[in-house]
């Protein structure tokens, strides 16, 4: 994962540090340093933990303004402490650590005294519980500092300590980009050999995170080229291109190739000495195809190639018949795909958002509430997950598995709703011509009063490695329809090339009722862009309201 990527995922559990521990969050059994602000009568009290102030029934009088250590009592209606006068009366830090222990029947363990002052110094309360969970958790963690800040956000947003919402956390913060996590559970299952439906559809879904536009064109070229050979159209043309591609010597007899790959077919009776009268129906066609296409062994480097191999040989002098050829392959494989890329982009990535399984929770609740008649319109990757893991006894599969069903989760996690306010975090492969980026977005914004997406106010993060431009970052504001943009980069000669484009986004963007008022190109390791660099990302708590915008740049 990159510094930039990093950053956000990090900045996001800061910002949210930030908010007040909610008085729900408080649980019976609790202890915490608190300071009594003001009394009122029936020993009732304002208690500020940290940066949260509640009212509470204390169960002796007490002195306003002092900090006494006080235990959360069971109770209905309103918040009961009870005063602990064996630690409240310790003077020494080290002594006071170790009442909070024994309190909790704990020894003064290394682990338990390098932990307890994390909770003290944030002011978060504390139990017997959370002190055994924390402990466990973070003892095998390389960066247990990464393990303790997501017990506090946890504590924060009022989420149940649970190990599984943990790990899910954490995960999030791994310097593994969701892609190679993506392509080595892939190589697992692949490697596996199991020919179960769920392992076959993960294979399946995980091929389109994984394979960019120039490796599925690069295969369907090859095997458009392949079954015209086979199929004796255009004349020997099509094995003429395949060998000019380089894929056979060029004093290669057909017949001897195709003699040498049916061998291995379902179809060894029809060795052919001759061309004519060969294949007789479809599934031999196919065979006869994908025979040719095992015994070529090719690389996905190879594959991936072709597409550019094709218009390099048509500057190259070849028949009329050939161009003629590689110009209709050209116009009826590349350029569709290509502007597939260009023209669908939105279709895509909203495809990609319910292919990783996003929405999965969502679809179960419609289908129960009756909104879906179908439970699941489309397999997800979360749904397969959930399957696999459950099932699969190989613990190496098992365990890739389960981090990326963390990681899956960890996002859904950290994509909430408070109140008018939302706030979406997702990391989504995007595959492109020639390689599969990993997209990196942070949206904030507010709903509108019917629960939807504001479109007149929004903030946009965007983080992108691009094969050319490197690291990208893209910053996007909505204010009123009225949208700035700042693309920071430290390729500053490839920014250069965009500027005129400026004309045409803000043409397009005027098409949808969008005002471009700025667009500006940063280098990234100037001095403006500094916070950016070091993580301190602007926080998604502003007070202005934000929702999102769907553009094309």
């Amino acid at each position: 994962m990159s510094t930039i990527v990093s950053s956000i995922i990090s900045s996001v559990f800061k910002q949210d540090s930030k908010q007040q521990l909610q008085p729900t969050s408080l649980r019976p059994g609790q202890i915490f340093n608190g300071k009594i602000l003001k009394l009122f009568p029936n020993q009732t009290a304002e208690v500020q933990i940290g940066n949260q102030k509640m009212i509470a029934q204390l169960d002796i009088a007490l002195q306003a303004g002092s900090r006494y250590w006080l235990q959360v009592q069971p109770g209905e209606g309103k918040i009961y402490l009870k005063v602990l006068n064996n630690i409240s009366g310790v003077s020494s830090n080290q002594d006071s650590l170790e009442a909070v222990l024994r309190a909790f029947g704990l020894t003064g363990s290394k682990e338990n005294l390098d932990i307890i002052p994390f909770f003290l110094k944030e002011q978060l309360p504390v139990s017997k519980e959370i002190l055994q969970q924390t402990a466990n958790w973070i003892k095998n963690m390389d960066h247990p500092e990464q393990g303790l800040n997501t017990i506090k956000w946890m504590m924060q947003q009022g989420y149940p300590m649970k190990k599984e919402i943990f790990q899910s956390l954490v995960s999030m913060q791994s310097q593994t980009p969701l892609t190679e996590l993506m392509r080595k559970f892939y190589d697992q299952v692949n490697l596996e050999g199991d020919k179960s439906t769920v392992s076959n559809s993960l294979k399946q879904i995980l091929t389109s995170f994984i394979t960019n536009e120039s490796k599925q064109v690069g295969e369907k070229i090859l095997r458009t080229i392949i079954t015209k050979w086979v199929n004796e159209e255009d004349d020997g043309v099509p094995f003429s291109i395949i060998k000019k591609l380089g894929f056979f010597p060029m004093h290669t007899d057909e017949n001897t190739i195709l003699r040498e790959t049916m061998k291995n077919s379902n179809f060894p009776d029809k060795i052919p000495t001759i061309r004519q009268n060969v294949i007789s129906s479809q599934v031999e066609l196919n065979e006869q195809v994908k025979q040719i296409l095992q015994s070529l062994k090719l690389q996905d480097q190879v594959v991936m190639m072709l597409p550019s191999k094709l218009i390099e040989l048509m500057k190259q002098s070849i028949s009329v018949n050939e161009k003629h050829f590689l110009e209709t392959i050209i116009s009826t494989e590349i350029l569709p795909s290509s502007r597939e890329i260009d023209d669908q982009f939105h279709p895509i990535f909203k495809k990609m958002i319910h292919s990783i399984g996003f929405q999965y929770e969502k679809d179960i609740f419609d289908h129960f509430k009756g909104l879906e008649n179908d439970p699941v319109k489309q397999e997800s990757l979360k749904s397969l997950l959930i399957q696999y893991v459950k099932d699969e006894s190989n613990f190496s599969e098992k365990q890739t598995g389960e981090q990326l069903l963390q990681r899956i989760n960890g996002m859904q996690l950290l994509s909430k709703e408070m109140g008018p306010l939302m706030q979406v975090v997702m990391q989504i492969p995007i595959p492109l011509w020639t390689s599969v980026p990993e997209l990196t977005l942070q949206w904030s914004g507010r709903k509108t009063e019917e629960g939807k997406i504001d479109p007149n106010f929004c903030r946009i993060l965007f983080y992108l490695e691009l094969e050319n431009l490197k690291e990208t970052m893209v910053d996007l504001k909505i204010q009123n329809r009225v949208v700035s943009i700042k693309i920071i980069n430290d390729q500053h000669q490839w920014l250069q090339n965009l500027k005129p484009l400026h004309d045409l986004l803000k043409e397009n963007l005027k098409g949808m009722d969008y005002h471009l008022s700025s667009l500006q190109f940063v280098k990234a390791n100037n001095d403006q862009m500094g916070k950016e660099r070091k993580g301190e990302f602007p926080t998604i708590y502003e007070n202005q309201s934000y929702s999102g915008v769907d553009i094309k740049v």
